[in-house]
């Protein structure tokens, strides 16, 4: 039986409490606290999964014999959100936190990169992060919770310095695009499997025992790549040993601005997505675990798909002389366009087009994404690309730290999640701005030489 959505959960409860002699008002007080319902908010303003919850508490009060559910479980919260307790605030304070050690550190990480090495300071990185990762299957509240994202952010914030320098220093302009096609590839496909796999094993097996395998996974990575840095050693380009040009001197630039609204915009749809599209599809949209999983594991591999093929096309235009100024802004501006509609079309349609919007979305950002390295890469060349995704990413990070937060506080505000939506819908028109008006033509910077060298 549908629920009146005109009525508040209060207004529902005193209508059904006349009909049934034997209600119990001490159950049905505890049940609205420990379900969390909000007793003065409208039916037809909760999600999914609250409204699985308000039926419970409809049917338990009067102490029925015999309870028939019919798939009870369906649209329940999220297993981590549910297991502690957490409201969509927290939640989503909980999920930002990650970007403020991200943020804090990005910056010293790029730095320390171009000092000591990106091989081993990237190393380093994803032995913190596959730490982090494991011992958060020891978590045993809020608090422990909140250190070992502080330690994931940490680990993770030498990826993209890092990566991007080798990739700048190490690879042709005309293998770029490819390059950069399969280091999105890696990007899509981590979430892919892990949100794939990991919804299926955590519905069978529990979250804990997923993260500690994906812990152990990752630090099994070092040994093959800490090889790979050691026979690498003698093959070091000469643009590797060239003194890198200060952040100074690149902040200088109106290109790094363009860049780096354009990577808030794209950072703030990007982790409001894989913050907050799970507990969407679950709760908002009543799919279970298992499914949701399967649906974001199947766009994530089309997303690695489309990064792959759009790293082709880059590297095939420039060999054949298409203006690289074309190939990457024409890319971005596909890529903003279609990413923008479909963080809109997310709330306004049935399930169908939600589903339709989740692959159309991953589709584009794959564009983006491997477009938008390849583009900074062009701009900043070898000595300067380090430093240069240093900053931009450390203002991608800072939309990390508020679009979670945001969101939550939105969602628990509203009850609904289309404001939400929306606005991420703006912030990617505002990126698709950025790339297209404040990034100056898609050229090789000049860069002066250390005084050392000119004396030289």
């Amino acid at each position: 039986q549908e629920l009146p959505v005109r009525l508040t959960v209060r207004q529902y409860l005193d209508y059904l409490r006349p009909f049934y002699p034997k209600w119990d008002k001490q159950l049905e007080a505890s049940l609205l606290r420990r379900l969390r319902l909000p007793a003065d908010r409208k039916i037809g303003d909760l999600s999914h999964g609250m409204r699985m919850k308000m039926a419970l508490a409809c049917a338990l009060p009067f102490r029925p014999k015999l309870l028939v559910l019919d798939e009870p479980l369906s649209g329940i919260d999220p297993l981590v959100r549910d297991e502690f307790h957490l409201t969509a605030t927290s939640f989503g304070l909980l999920i930002s936190c990650f970007y403020w050690s991200y943020t804090a550190c990005i910056n010293p990480v790029a730095w320390l990169a171009e000092r000591v090495g990106a091989r081993v300071v990237l190393a380093v990185c994803v032995g913190i992060w596959s730490t982090a990762t494991g011992l958060t299957s020891l978590a045993a509240g809020f608090a422990s919770l909140l250190v070992l994202r502080l330690l994931l952010g940490i680990g993770e914030s030498g990826v993209f310095p890092c990566s991007s320098k080798l990739l700048a220093a190490e690879v042709s302009p005309m293998l770029r695009g490819r390059a950069n096609g399969w280091l999105a590839v890696a990007i899509a496909l981590g979430p892919a499997f892990g949100t794939f796999l990991g919804g299926l094993l955590m519905g069978r097996y529990g979250w804990r025992i997923v993260f500690a395998g994906i812990g152990v996974a990752s630090i099994l990575w070092l040994w093959p790549w800490l090889r790979l840095s050691q026979a690498s050693r003698t093959t070091t380009t000469h643009y590797a040993r060239t003194p890198s040009v200060p952040l100074r001197t690149i902040l200088r630039q109106p290109a790094l601005w363009g860049t780096t609204l354009g990577n808030i915009c794209g950072g703030y749809t990007y982790y409001f997505m894989i913050s907050w599209m799970p507990t969407y599809l679950v709760q908002g949209r009543g799919l279970s675990m298992s499914k949701m999983g399967q649906l974001i594991g199947a766009a994530y591999l089309l997303r690695a798909a489309t990064s792959y093929a759009c790293g082709h096309i880059i590297d095939r235009s420039v060999r054949n002389g298409t203006s690289e100024n074309l190939v990457y802004k024409g890319f971005m501006a596909v890529g903003q366009l279609a990413v923008a509609t479909c963080l809109v079309g997310f709330a306004l349609g049935p399930i169908s087009w939600v589903i339709g919007c989740l692959f159309a979305y991953e589709f584009f950002s794959g564009l983006s994404t491997t477009a938008g390295s390849g583009l900074v890469q062009t701009l900043a060349g070898p000595r300067a690309t380090g430093p240069w995704v240093g900053f931009q990413n450390m203002g991608a990070s800072l939309a990390g730290i508020v679009a979670p937060a945001i969101t939550g506080i939105t969602v628990d505000t509203t009850g609904t999640f289309l404001a939400a939506f929306v606005l991420a819908g703006a912030m990617a028109v505002i990126g698709l701005v950025a790339w297209l008006f404040l990034v100056p033509s898609v050229a090789p910077l000049a860069w002066p030489l250390p005084a050392s060298r000119k004396l030289r």
